[in-house]
């Protein structure tokens, strides 16, 4: 092995060290006590019973199914003590999984150098920093895998004419199934991408091997949809319908309102314009030799220094990172006329196989999210990454065009891998910046010892607020009550239950869940009244209290919270 292979590996190599420690040091930082707070609910209420389809009616709980049995393990020896800490970190062991798969995909197409550089996108970009294993971490996971394993299945099948790519497009349906049973609205893409993958590998074997890894992906959910039965799933799907048209379809009307919908619009405007300027660029400059040794360096620095400013014109929710991918994404089309000539049969792969459905799946998630453009990296995400990899192709290929023997080997090795170090930075800075719904990391210096939240840093105010809260539900709930959490997502989790021996029943009032007229008379209800930390869709807002049969006197005041008993036949 070469010297500069060598040390490429190295620097690859010191650099996922570096990531792994950064990643596993961000998980520690911020509170949010919604939408985190949702997606540990719903698997935490099926490990200790809770039946899917019955108890829970939201659409997200089937990305859950993946997490119950690592939640079963962990409730079974600490209850819910530290458990959004321990969720966190099964996130990032899934990262680590991913990015181990996909060092595997891409060493078959690239060098391993290249290959570990490429890989630890996967664990930079964390979705709106929320560090969770939902439907949209599932759907990047998932969708991502397949895209890229259906190219090394053509890459097999071109060079090798071997029938190692029928295993490989069969694991590519598998994962697929999964990406749809976390985000089913995504099952359109599949669908699409069956005649992409035709249009590289024989169409029999496709319809063959894909269409049965799909199926036996998705199989496993048919016992579940008959023990629900078939009233229960109509009543789910009759929620999920006005659900979605409330918020992906409904909502399509306002577009054009939405400021950072301008931010978005100039910032793309801006970036064709760019690459359209670089095209001409190196027409022009063709034949000068030292503007073609730099060219590669100028082209991704630019390009990314560019979407530095623009994601923070539109930092949402802390969500720079989150437009920067989608702005990445719609760049692919114009770098793949400029890399066409270099290595064609792969860069026609990679657009159909990979940048195709992956815009199509970004489109989808745009519409049927209540997020709107926040969601479609989940899309979008594997066509970001096309995009670098092209930006890593133009550059040798640069290189490569000048007289070999001018250039520094050494040289050209760094030149390649610029730009994907150059975007791991600007990621790994805004995961150790920012927090999802707390602020920013620099604020958080107090650390939760006990309850659902421990282990986690926030800021004083918020320590106080959530351990004085654990002490208070802890000291005054009994194993033969019931607890309702009026505003207050996590609240089942702060009850510390370790199992479901327990005769005490727990309900929350959320948005997807709705009281039985059995539920309606509980023995004590935790009002929340305002949280320590505000933040967007933190807001508390009033129940409507004619859901409660019962009246309630206030045996507990703090501030930003109440404990109400129900009042009995005697001091009525």
């Amino acid at each position: 092995m070469k010297y500069p292979q060598v040390l490429k590996i190295i620097i690859a190599l010191c650099v996922a060290g570096i990531i792994i420690i950064f990643g596993l040091y961000a998980l520690h930082f911020g509170i949010s006590p919604v939408d985190e707070s949702f997606y540990v609910n719903i698997p935490y209420g099926f490990a200790l019973g809770n039946r899917p389809f019955i108890d829970e009616f939201s659409l997200p709980q089937m990305a859950s199914f993946f997490s119950i049995p690592f939640f079963k393990w962990y409730i079974h020896y600490h209850g819910s003590e530290g458990i959004f800490l321990f969720s966190r970190y099964l996130y990032f062991f899934c990262t680590l999984l991913f990015a181990l798969i996909m060092i595997f995909i891409m060493k078959k197409i690239t060098d391993i150098a290249v290959a570990i550089l490429f890989s630890l996108l996967c664990i930079s970009f964390v979705f709106c920093n929320l560090y969770v294993l939902d439907y949209d971490t599932q759907a990047i996971i998932f969708g991502t895998i397949g895209y890229f394993l259906s190219v090394l299945a053509a890459v097999e099948f071109s060079t090798n004419k071997s029938n190692k790519f029928m295993f490989i497009i069969f694991f590519a349906g598998l994962s697929h199934a999964f990406m749809v049973i976390s985000y089913p609205t995504l099952i359109f893409v599949p669908l699409l991408f069956i005649f992409c993958l035709m249009h590289f590998l024989p169409k029999q074997k496709v319809l063959l091997f894909y269409g049965c890894g799909a199926i036996i992906g998705g199989a496993w959910l048919l016992p579940l949809f008959f023990h629900a039965g078939w009233h229960q799933l109509m009543l789910d799907w009759d929620y999920t319908k006005s659900r979605v048209m409330q918020t992906g379809f409904h909502k399509l009307t306002a577009l054009a309102t939405k400021k950072h919908w301008l931010h978005i619009f100039f910032a793309l405007i801006f970036f064709i314009f760019t690459m359209i300027a670089m095209t001409f660029y190196i027409n022009a400059f063709k034949k000068n030799k030292v503007i073609k040794k730099i060219l590669p360096w100028i082209g991704p620095f630019f390009i990314l220094l560019i979407l530095v400013p623009a994601a923070f014109a539109t930092n949402k929710w802390n969500s720079a990172a989150v437009i920067m991918i989608s702005s990445l994404s719609i760049l692919a089309p114009l770098l793949f006329f400029l890399v066409k000539d270099k290595n064609a049969t792969l860069v026609k792969q990679l657009f159909i196989l990979v940048w195709i459905p992956s815009c199509v799946a970004g489109i989808i998630t745009t519409i049927s999210s209540n997020d709107f453009i926040w969601s479609s990296p989940v899309g979008l995400f594997p066509a970001a990454l096309v995009s670098i990899f092209y930006m890593m192709m133009l550059g040798e290929k640069e290189i490569i065009c000048e007289n070999e023997k001018k250039i520094n080997k050494l040289t050209m090795s760094c030149m390649t891998i610029f730009p994907v170090l150059m975007l791991i930075g600007i990621l790994q800075y805004y995961n150790l910046i920012f927090t999802f719904q707390d602020l920013p990391i620099s604020f958080l210096h107090s650390k939760i010892k006990i309850g659902p939240f421990a282990g986690l840093y926030t800021t004083e105010e918020s320590k106080i607020y959530y351990t004085q809260l654990t002490r208070d539900i802890n000291s005054i709930s009994g194993h033969n009550k019931t607890i309702l959490y009026e505003n207050f997502i996590p609240g089942v989790l702060f009850t510390g239950l370790n199992t479901i021996r327990s005769d005490a029943r727990l309900f929350a009032i959320m948005h997807n869940r709705v009281l039985q007229p059995d539920q309606k008379n509980p023995d004590l209800l935790v009002k929340i009244l305002s949280l320590p930390v505000s933040g967007p869709n933190t807001e508390v807002t009033p129940a409507n209290k004619n859901f409660l049969a019962k009246k309630y006197n206030v045996l507990l005041h703090r501030k930003g919270y109440e404990i109400l008993q129900r009042m009995t036949s005697e001091n009525e």
